[in-house]
Formats: structure tokens, C-alpha cells, sequence
């Protein structure tokens, strides 16, 4: 496994509201579900995951993943938070498909916020994405050769998170 680098395309805000329109329908409208990462972000080039925040009662969250599991979204235990639990599929839409990764969390988790910051900062901010980009380029060169899917992972977050580190500390002032 190694991370790939695809240009920004239009079509992931569509995918994002069509599979989150699909999440209500399943789990229930009682839940915040939001479009996070690289192709939350127009112009943003990234690995092409849509990426999804849901956001549920803490008391739901077991309920929720059983529901998200049964509906063809496999768990996989990657997330580094005890109260955050990852799921992901891969979906057809408009005769191609595409990879979606939930993050599925209870209500007042900071990670969600500090995504949702981010990407909101960026969306305003053209050449944070521009910095971003150039950190996130280094990060896949440096996987590049490694083969244990755990140590690209932290080699590639742990890279980027210099910038996205120094973007949360101008938000949160």
C-alpha cells in the first residue's frame, strides 16, 4: 500500500451529499454527518478519499457501527482514539468507483473539530492549500519503499502534521 497524489476533482462534493443523503437513511437523522479532507477542499489534490465525519450519542455509537457494518461498511480498527471508530467502502456512483472512509465518533469529540477547522481554514485560505499540498507531497515520498501499512500511515500523518499543527494554532486564536 502505498499513498497516491490525484489532482482535486468537482464530482467529491456530489459523492459526499449523495452518500451522506444514504447515512441518514440508514442511520437516522439524528446524527451530524460532515465532508472533511483533501476532497472536502476545492483545488486540493490528495488520495482521492471521501472522507466523512459522523458524529452520534456516545450511547449510539455501537449501534450506529453495527448498522454502518450491515449495510456493506467494513470496521477497521485504525483509528488512534478509543471513541472513534473507522469504517470504509468502496462505492459505485455515476459508473465509476470511489473509496469513502467514516469516522464515526460521539458528539464533543475534539478530533472532529480540529478537522472541521481545518478544513474551513483552508477552503478561505488558498495558500495554506498550496502549503499543504507541498507537505503532503514529501509525506508520500517518504513512504515510498515502505511496506508496513501501519508505518506508512504514521510516517505520512506524522509529516503533514507540522502544517496542519501550525494551521489549528492560527484558527484556534
Amino acid at each position: 500500500m502505498n499513498y497516491s497524489y490525484l489532482p482535486y476533482d468537482p464530482i467529491f462534493p456530489k459523492l459526499f451529499l449523495k452518500e451522506k443523503k444514504y447515512l441518514q437513511k440508514i442511520i437516522g437523522n439524528d446524527s451530524v454527518i460532515e465532508h472533511f479532507g483533501s476532497t472536502a477542499v476545492p483545488g486540493l489534490h490528495g488520495k482521492g478519499v471521501i472522507d466523512i465525519y459522523i458524529l452520534v450519542l456516545k450511547q449510539r455509537m455501537k449501534a450506529v457501527s453495527e448498522i454502518l457494518q450491515k449495510n456493506g461498511y467494513v470496521y477497521k480498527n485504525y483509528a488512534s482514539e478509543k471513541d472513534r471508530l473507522f469504517h470504509d467502502i468502496n462505492k459505485k456512483y455515476y459508473d465509476k468507483r470511489y473509496h469513502f472512509h467514516l469516522h464515526l465518533s460521539s458528539i464533543g469529540n475534539k478530533n472532529f473539530a480540529d478537522c472541521i477547522r481545518f478544513r474551513d481554514y483552508l477552503m478561505k485560505h488558498p495558500d495554506a492549500v498550496e502549503k499543504y499540498q507541498k507537505i503532503k507531497r514529501i509525506a508520500i515520498k517518504k513512504t515510498k519503499g515502505v511496506t508496513d501499512r501501519k508505518e506508512i500511515i504514521r510516517i505520512y500523518f506524522e509529516t503533514k502534521s507540522v502544517v496542519v499543527k501550525e494551521i489549528l494554532k492560527l484558527v484556534v486564536k
